[in-house]
This record gives C-alpha cells, sequence and structure tokens, in this order.
C-alpha cells in the first residue's frame, strides 16, 4: 500500500514557474533553466521507479514517497522507503546515463557516455 504518494516536488514547480515568467536574456535564465532540466530528469528517475512497485504486495509492504525527517538540526530527505514486518528499506534513486560499469576490484562505478565522433 502506498502511504505517501509521490508528487513533484516544490522546488521543481517552482523554478517551472520562475523560468515562464523570467525573461530569456536573464543573466540567471540559462542556470535556472539547467537546474530546472537536472531536476525534472531527476524526477522522472524517480516516476520510473513506481512502475517497478506497482508489482510489489500492497497488504504486506507500506511504500512511502519523498520522506524529510529531522536529524538533529538537519533535514534528511529519502526518495522511498518501503516498511514491511521483515524489513525497512531505503532507496535513494539516482537518473544517470550512459553505461554503469561496476568494478569491483577497485570499488567503484564508472559511468561511459556516447559521444558521436565528429563529422571529417
Amino acid at each position: 500500500m502506498s502511504v505517501k504518494e509521490r508528487k513533484e516536488p516544490c522546488a521543481l514547480t517552482q523554478l517551472r514557474s520562475l523560468l515562464k515568467r523570467l525573461p530569456k536574456n536573464h543573466p540567471k535564465f540559462a542556470a535556472l533553466s539547467n537546474e530546472e532540466t537536472k531536476r525534472t530528469i531527476g524526477f522522472k528517475g524517480e516516476k520510473a521507479l513506481d512502475y517497478y512497485l506497482e508489482f510489489n504486495d500492497k497488504d504486506r509492504n507500506h511504500i512511502y514517497h519523498n520522506l524529510k525527517i529531522a536529524i538533529s538540526h538537519s533535514l534528511c530527505q529519502i526518495d522511498t522507503l518501503i516498511i514491511n514486518r521483515s524489513f525497512i528499506l531505503i532507496i535513494e534513486i539516482k537518473n544517470i546515463s550512459g553505461i554503469l560499469f561496476f568494478d569491483s576490484t577497485h570499488h567503484q562505478l564508472i559511468r561511459t557516455l556516447s559521444v558521436k565522433p565528429m563529422d571529417e
């Protein structure tokens, strides 16, 4: 059962509203547009996970999206939290483009982006 549904983040909604009102020649327009693009891609990555979560046992699992938890004097944000009687699973979602290779020897993640060859 999805207890807390995933909604578009407020920061993304605010960025979209600001960009509609801001002139394209404004000095901050390009930076804000880039930020809006990154946040949109991140949100799409989170929404992509929701498809797979539809196959879970809704009677046994409680799913919470975009939780903000106060720890000491700071906030912790959790993309997705799944709770059932046997476990608690925290899922941090990253929408990474390219080909990912997990190098177990050096304990690192290597990302390769496809590059188009230049015309000769």
